[in-house]
């Protein structure tokens, strides 16, 4: 549908050849407001020319095209606009809408069998969730789209959905498994498209991938060949793209002036372009260039430059980007103060934007700059907020940084205990001829052991104190995941739902209604569930069995389906509260696949203690499975992930006709 009605705007407006009114002579048409397919399409149109650079605008053009493409129910155009809108949000970092206008455009397209424009909201998903280095989600969606786009055999969206799961495997560190990617793209380009806008595209980024391997003469190569191949279709975002490339390559080779040069290029074709986003982008490369030769002044006017261009075009990416470049050279100027304003805004910015990532770099650098400058108590309340933040993503990294941050604290505390220790070695040699300096050095020893005792102790109760607020956070962190992941997902579902069936019929809106029903007893369901999980009388096994067999009546027993809870040496045992939730969303699988999928009569509850290692056992005599066919179905990577989650020793046993048995053995502390 976009390239259909790209094609009409093109025939209509540029035979004459008159490109630089295009815009005044489509602005002309949508005034009109004539209320018809042609209005619509001059909207659309607007909407796509100004997200290159004029989001407002954009968001403007795209709702008023949609309102007209609801009044007209033309729903392929519907469904080319929530694409088209996801996209500028996407691009401006408003990832919430940018999943909502995707998930609309989607369910669109599945009601009216528009595989064209399921490709692009499944490939929209997947660069939505690129974005926020949810790899694997993204990966899901690009799969998805591809299987899509190969069904409909449209060849050019397969080219463009391999480079993106060639990005997902750079994400990843895979940069092989890229390049094997960005081939795939290549040979598709070559033998079916034959698009050299494409092939250009595909050829730069195997120079980025060789360029990443540190191969940066194949790189080069590759760059100039897309480059050549730009200029010959007169694909100017292509040419600047592999200008900007090139500076890269030569910013690594050490020729600083080649990469200038390239940079300065790739900026005069953006400006021409009005490619403001990606001329911002230039500013800061070419900052960086300057960084580099210790031209500190140059690059913070380049840097200050793309801010303003940043701002002016509402990038909240750009913004905190250039903040924190700013604040590199100022802090590389000394002048930390200010370093640490710039930090600061970059880490609001990047906040209103859900950016993790440049959070993280905030703190982490206004914690260096704090302890630069010996202010360790801020330094250590920086380094704690970028560690709670980042516990979610590298649990295991974070403990052992801010251990290191905290001995560095502590260090300086010892350094000044020495000094002391050395005051007073320094005063007993002095007054060695008295006959008292023995009493006065002993005294003086016994006092620092004292203080050094008091300090000692207080360290102990402030490091008991930091575990137990990085406990709170870590279960802090475990609720806002739940909400998110089950409950924020589910009213996402009933929102669009809701929606939808405001416009339908009678039968329509049944259907709808009973789904949100099933959704919010499922939500129910789930808050019941984290609410319990995260109640501290609920710490013990006797309360988790209780909870079990409540469970397992309210699913068991509607199926006629006996159950048995054997138990052993399990009075008065308590259990870690992250471990007790995982433990019992396991033995809810479990018994939830016995109720749903195994035809059984009777299901067996183990639970036994030993040695402080619980071990939990559920067994059917159901039909049971091939472990073979159904081993990623029914649950069992849930199980797999929330096993792995505890440390937890998980066996799934069974056969066809044979029954299934799911055995738990973990740690209680």
């Amino acid at each position: 549908m976009r390239n259909a009605i790209n094609a009409f705007v093109f025939i209509f407006f540029f035979t004459n050849s008159y490109a630089q009114n295009s815009e005044d002579s489509v602005m002309t048409i949508a005034e009109r407001h004539t209320h018809d397919s042609t209005e619509l399409k001059a909207l659309i149109w607007l909407g796509e020319n100004a997200s290159k650079n004029e989001f407002r605008n954009a968001y403007k053009f795209f709702n008023q095209a949609l309102q007209l493409s609801l009044e007209l129910k033309d729903q392929n155009a519907t469904i080319e606009i929530y694409n088209s809108l996801a996209r500028v949000f996407l691009t401006n970092g408003n990832y919430d809408s940018s999943f909502f206008h995707l998930t609309a455009a989607l369910d669109l397209a599945e009601q009216s069998n528009n595989f064209l424009q399921k490709s692009d909201a499944l490939q929209g998903l997947g660069l939505y969730f690129l974005r926020r280095r949810e790899l694997d989600s993204s990966q899901y969606y690009f799969e998805q789209a591809l299987v899509v786009a190969q069904a409909i055999n449209n060849h050019s969206s397969q080219a463009g959905i391999y480079v993106d799961l060639g990005n997902v495997a750079l994400d990843r560190n895979n940069k092989l498994s890229a390049l094997e990617y960005f081939i795939m793209a290549a040979k598709l380009q070559d033998s079916l498209v034959h698009n050299p806008v494409g092939q250009s595209a595909v050829l730069a980024n195997i120079g980025n991938i060789q360029s990443e391997l540190g191969n940066l003469e194949k790189a080069i190569t590759y760059t100039l060949e897309a480059q050549k191949l730009a200029h010959k279709s007169n694909y100017e975002s292509g040419s600047a793209y592999a200008s900007q490339l090139l500076g890269r390559i030569y910013r690594k080779q050490g020729k600083l002036d080649e990469s200038l040069k390239s940079y300065m290029i790739a900026l005069e074709s953006y400006k021409k372009m009005g490619d403001k986003r990606s001329e911002a982008a230039t500013l800061i490369s070419i900052g960086n260039i300057y960084y580099d030769q210790e031209d500190l002044p140059k690059a913070k006017r380049q840097y200050l430059k793309s801010l303003n261009l940043g701002k002016s075009i509402d990038n909240g990416a750009m913004i905190s980007f250039a903040y924190s470049c700013l604040g590199y050279a100022y802090y590389e100027m000394l002048q930390y103060k200010t370093a640490i304003d710039y930090f600061d805004s970059s880490r609001v910015v990047a906040l209103n934007i859900n950016d993790v990532y440049s959070v993280l770099d905030a703190y982490d650098m206004m914690s260096s700059i704090y302890s630069d400058t010996k202010d360790y108590e801020s330094s250590l309340m920086n380094f704690r907020r970028y560690s709670f933040l980042k516990d979610s993503l590298m649990d295991a990294e974070n403990r052992a940084a801010s251990e290191e941050l905290e001995m560095k604290y502590q260090n300086d505390k010892r350094l000044a205990e020495i000094e002391l220790l050395k005051a007073d070695q320094a005063l007993q040699a002095a007054a060695l001829s008295r006959q008292r300096i023995f009493q006065i050095g002993a005294g003086l020893v016994i006092f620092l052991v004292i203080i050094l005792a008091i300090v000692l102790i207080n360290r102990s109760r402030v490091i008991n104190k930091g575990l137990r607020l990085v406990e709170m956070e870590r279960v802090r962190n475990e609720i806002s995941r739940d909400l998110h992941d089950d409950i924020g997902s589910t009213l996402t579902s009933i929102n669009i739902l809701s929606e939808l069936s405001l416009n339908q019929n009678a039968t329509d809106q049944t259907k709808h209604l009973t789904t949100i029903n099933n959704h919010s007893s499922k939500m129910m369901e789930r808050m019941d569930d984290i609410v319990w999980s995260i109640n501290p009388l609920n710490d013990s096994i006797d309360q988790l069995i209780i909870k079990l067999r409540q469970f397992a009546s309210e699913v068991l027993e509607p199926k006629d389906i006996g159950y048995v809870f054997q138990l052993s040496d399990v009075e008065e045992v308590t259990i870690d509260p992250f471990k007790r939730k995982h433990i019992f969303l396991i033995a809810k699988e479990a018994i939830n696949n016995a109720a749903k999928y195994s035809n059984a009569g009777h299901v067996q509850i183990n639970i036994s203690v030993l040695n402080d290692r619980l071990h939990m056992e559920i067994v059917d005599d159901g039909r049971g499975f091939d472990m073979a066919v159904a081993n990623d179905g029914n649950g069992l990577v849930n199980i797999r992930e929330r096993a792995n989650k505890i440390n937890g020793a998980l066996k799934i046993s069974s056969a066809i006709d044979q029954g299934t048995s799911i055995s738990l053995e973990v740690t209680l502390t």
